[in-house]
């Protein structure tokens, strides 16, 4: 008897964890916003964002103005937030903090982006979230050009970043073929209005990789509007968590599925009366089965094409970090301990360099990720040599 009302009741509470489980934010399938340390949005004040087309842009191949201003007009005043406008810029600059957002083209390629397509560089006041300054700049090691709408990418095409973490694949871009400006211009946009690349909804404007040829996505989706709408909703007022990765207001098909199984396998459980122990035991670890397939957080594409497998990080806290402004972009000299090294070897106070950081309130993030700061503690790739390969949050 103790048996049966102790398995009974093992599988009553296995069918509650399923329904908390369920109910909770399916983070790693829902749009992703940027936010500062204490949680705020990131997001622009004024009701009227304007842009500038720099002719480094304009003449980066044929119709590229109209591309440029077909991207921005897709954001414009879309889920709450700003309107966007575009304008060819009087005279060429440069990427730099100085109030003009100013969409441009680097020919040679710019060590912001790296490897990827595009970068976006988003300058904010950390206390309130509020945008003062963005820039986009598209990678000139890649070849840009106006697609027919509607054209997709070739079977063999490969995924390639939107962002300047490097991820994806690492040769010749300008051998990939051409990708689409209304598209990648449309993607950045996202990252000027305050929005995180999504990491696994592919048919997200917002999605993190794009292809060659393909110019299917050009506007913002229902996901990616969600977003833009919790984001604009959210603007100006204190959330109860730092997190920076919110879920839609609509469920998912496949979480209302899930709920109507539990349910069906909850009135099952509350009907048990005579059921032997192992029976029980299989529902119980068919139930498990069930948690095992929620969809869990997706990690973007390791880069394998280098060869080298980090496959342990070593632990480490900043002693030091110091952001200075160059040539327009800002970059953070980081200095670290070693509080424990899984390396061969490990210098004992390694340093590292990274594009963005903090100056005083304000901060400036390039693609999705913020230099860190005195006294955080992170994981660190340490090469043969000791010196440090990347920094990753804890």
């Amino acid at each position: 008897m103790w048996v049966r009302r102790s398995t009974r009741h093992a599988c009553l509470l296995v069918w509650a964890i399923l329904c908390v489980l369920v109910g909770a934010p399916a983070s790693a399938s829902a749009f992703e916003i940027k936010t500062t340390t204490s949680g705020q949005p990131v997001h622009w004040e004024p009701a009227n964002v304007p842009f500038l087309i720099d002719p480094s842009a304009a003449s980066m191949a044929p119709g590229a103005s109209v591309a440029i201003s077909t991207a921005l007009q897709a954001w414009s005043s879309a889920g709450g937030g700003p309107a966007l406008s575009a304008l060819p810029a009087a005279s060429a600059s440069h990427p730099e903090v100085d109030g003009n957002n100013v969409v441009y083209f680097a020919p040679a390629g710019d060590p912001l982006a790296r490897n990827a397509i595009a970068i976006t560089i988003v300058t904010y006041d950390d206390t309130t979230g509020n945008i003062i300054d963005t820039d986009i700049v598209m990678n000139g090691i890649y070849v840009f050009g106006v697609l027919p709408d509607g054209s997709t990418p070739p079977p063999d095409a490969p995924a390639v970043s939107n962002e300047a973490d490097g991820a994806g694949y690492r040769f010749p871009g300008r051998e990939l073929g051409t990708f689409d400006i209304t598209h990648v211009v449309a993607h950045e946009t996202g990252h000027a209005l305050g929005m995180s690349d999504e990491t696994v909804n592919d048919s997200s404007l917002m999605f993190l990789f794009s292809k060659p040829g393909d110019a299917t996505h050009r506007a913002p989706t229902s996901d990616d509007l969600a977003g833009i709408g919790q984001l604009y909703a959210d603007a100006g007022s204190e959330r109860g968590c730092s997190s920076s990765t919110l879920s839609p207001r609509r469920p998912r098909p496949s979480t209302l599925a899930l709920t109507g199984v539990i349910v069906v396998l909850g009135i099952a459980l509350l009907r048990m009366r005579r059921a032997t122990f192992w029976k029980n035991g299989v529902v119980v670890g068919a139930a498990f089965a069930v948690v095992g397939a929620l969809p869990s957080g997706a990690l973007v594409a390791p880069d394998t094409t280098s060869g080298v497998v980090h496959p342990a990080a070593s632990r480490a806290r900043v002693v030091s970090a110091r952001a200075t402004e160059v040539d327009g972009p800002w970059r953070t000299e980081v200095s670290l301990s070693i509080l424990e090294c899984r390396a061969t070897h490990c210098t004992s106070q390694p340093t590292f360099t990274a594009w963005g950081g903090r100056r005083g309130h304000l901060v400036q993030q390039i693609g999705d990720e913020i230099p860190p700061t005195v006294g955080d503690e992170v994981l660190v790739d340490v090469d043969v040599d000791g010196s440090i390969l990347a920094i990753h949050a804890r």
